[in-house]
């Protein structure tokens, strides 16, 4: 994983939040399920991998979603 290519990850998934995103998503006072669905849309468009439900909830930060994104796309 190159920084780029992270800092251009984490790019897309803030772009679905009008708050400071942080690397937690957990600490976010508007999380939802909606907003999961968001994230995983957005992945889908950007990168056009289908992250599911449990590849979600597997990554504790950003940095392993993309990990996982990254990994389903190759």
């Amino acid at each position: 994983m190159t920084a780029l290519e992270l800092i251009s990850f984490k790019q897309t998934i803030k772009e679905e939040f009008p708050e400071n995103f942080p690397d937690d998503w957990e600490l976010i006072s508007s999380w939802s399920s909606m907003q999961m669905l968001l994230i995983m849309t957005a992945i889908d468009d950007q990168y056009k991998v289908l992250i599911s439900h449990e590849d979600f909830k597997q990554a504790t930060s950003v940095e392993e979603l993309f990990e996982i994104t990254r990994q389903k796309n190759n």
